[in-house]
């Protein structure tokens, strides 16, 4: 948890307003199969004026306590990006606003969840301002529900992956993949030993929950109208959404008393969205989903 604080003094004409950061401490290990969501391990501090001019600009690798002095009666404005790995300068509040945070790889999370957090201030004789980081990832949980497969029928998870993810995220604001260029094809996924909790079930035959982490990408409806079935949201080879917009792919090891997949697993593939006719990944959010075949899979 990352609070901020801003309390005026009174002994001075010049308020003076300092800003406390509590960061919870965790060790920092290699790359990690889950992100530790509550890491923090650096931040950069902007303060802004009125006009968006900078009057104070840190980066803390760790933990620490910062100050500033800041004018009574005046307003400003707080902003925190968290968990970069470097050092961030901007010039101006639009400078920072308009930024872009780009990862290097998909898949690598081991000083944390990028995020960002913003708030005004009115600088009185006594205040407080808390920020509250938002994270620029969603989380997709998955779970699979086998209760409807046909008697016989086996489908074991071997590898799940998210494609079309995003290379960057805007800073503010709601942000999307452009072009295939802006997106890894594959992108946080598991694989072997560590899909073991989908292939668990219950007395339901719902197995366990395994997620998957991807930056934002709003790419709008999928369609004016209700297109009536989950499986009949897929595009056509020649269609370009097919490149940019994000979707889960798992592989499946299937047999029955017909056929059994030997030489390599099955791939089913879904995009996603809000709803069924949404192609929406919003930041900061966690989508759970339930993945059930039938019948005969």
């Amino acid at each position: 948890m990352t609070i901020m604080s801003m309390v005026s003094g009174c002994s001075h004409p010049e308020a003076t307003s300092e800003i406390e950061i509590l960061i919870r401490e965790s060790p920092i290990v290699t790359k990690s199969v889950l992100p530790d969501e509550g890491l923090i391990s650096d931040l950069n501090i902007f303060v802004f004026d009125s006009y968006g001019k900078p009057v104070y600009n840190t980066f803390s690798g760790g933990s620490g306590t910062f100050s500033v002095n800041l004018l009574k009666g005046e307003r400003y404005s707080v902003h925190a990006c968290v968990n970069f790995g470097y050092k961030v300068t901007a010039q101006s509040r639009e400078e920072l606003e308009g930024m872009r945070y780009h990862m290097a790889y998909p898949d690598e999370y081991r000083s944390g969840i990028p995020m960002y957090a913003q708030k005004d201030l009115f600088v009185e004789e006594q205040g407080i301002v808390v920020l509250e980081p938002v994270r620029f990832l969603s989380r997709i949980s998955i779970r699979m529900d086998r209760s409807r497969l046909s008697e016989g029928v086996r489908m074991d998870v071997t590898s799940i992956k998210l494609g079309n993810c995003p290379k960057s995220i805007s800073i503010c604001g709601k942000s999307r993949v452009e072009n295939e260029d802006g997106c890894f094809r594959s992108g946080f996924s598991h694989s072997g030993p560590s899909c073991a909790p989908l292939n668990t079930e219950n007395s339901a035959r719902l197995s366990d929950d395994l997620s998957l982490y991807m930056l934002e990408n709003m790419q709008g409806r999928f369609s004016q109208e209700d297109i009536g079935k989950d499986e009949d949201k897929v595009f056509e080879d020649y269609d370009s959404r097919s490149r940019i917009c994000s979707y889960v792919e798992i592989g499946m090891e299937y047999s029955s008393d017909a056929w059994i997949s030997k030489k390599s697993p099955l791939k089913y593939r879904f995009y996603l969205g809000e709803d069924r006719n949404s192609l929406d990944v919003e930041r900061n959010c966690h989508y759970h989903i339930t993945v059930c075949p039938e019948d005969d899979g």
